[in-house]
C-alpha cells in the first residue's frame, strides 16, 4: 500500500499580507458605501426637496423626483440598488453639468493624476535643494550624519562649526 501524503496548503507571510490588505481595502470600500448612502438619509427634510434647493416647486415635481429617484421604497431596497449601481460603474446623472457622472469625472482623471504625479516629484526636488543648499540651524556635518561624511566639510569662519560646501 502507498503512503499519501497530506499536504497542506500553508499561505505564505507575502500571501497573508496580501489577502490582509485586500480585506481592509473590501472594508474600507464597504464603510464608504454605507456612510455615503445613509448620510443623505439622516439630513433633515425632504431628499427629494432638498433637490430642488428649496426652491419652489410643484407637488408633482417632487414627487416625480422622489419616484425618479426611488425615495419611496423601502430603506434597504434603496440601499441594494445603490450599491449594484456604484460597483457595476452606474454613477449616475450630474445635477449640475446634466451628463453622466463617469464622463465628468472622465474628463478630469487624466489633470487630476498629472498633478498628484507631479508634486511628489517637485516637493522632493526642492526639498532636497532646500536641505543641500541650506546654511542655517543645524547641518549635516555638524549632526555627525552619514551625508556629513561624504560631503567636503569646512569648517565656518564666523562661529567655527562644520559647514558642508
Amino acid at each position: 500500500m502507498a503512503a499519501t501524503s497530506t499536504r497542506t496548503f500553508r499561505p505564505s507571510a507575502g500571501q497573508r499580507r496580501l489577502a490582509a490588505k485586500l480585506l481592509g481595502a473590501a472594508l474600507s470600500l464597504a464603510f464608504v458605501l454605507v456612510f455615503n448612502f445613509f448620510l443623505f438619509r439622516v439630513l433633515p427634510g425632504d431628499p427629494a426637496k432638498n433637490l430642488t434647493r428649496n426652491r419652489l416647486v410643484p407637488a408633482e415635481q417632487v414627487q416625480v423626483l422622489r419616484e425618479s429617484f426611488g425615495l419611496g421604497k423601502p430603506l434597504p431596497e434603496q440601499f441594494a440598488t445603490y450599491v449594484k449601481d456604484t460597483l457595476s460603474g452606474d454613477l449616475g446623472i450630474s445635477y449640475k453639468f446634466r451628463r453622466p457622472v463617469s464622463e465628468v469625472i472622465g474628463e478630469r482623471i487624466w489633470p487630476t493624476v498629472l498633478l498628484l504625479g507631479l508634486s511628489p516629484l517637485c516637493s522632493t526636488a526642492i526639498g532636497l535643494w532646500i536641505g543641500i543648499r541650506g546654511r542655517g540651524g543645524a547641518t549635516a556635518c555638524s549632526t555627525g550624519s552619514r551625508w556629513g561624511r561624504r560631503w567636503r566639510c569646512t569648517p565656518c569662519p564666523s562661529s567655527g562649526s562644520a559647514s558642508c560646501c
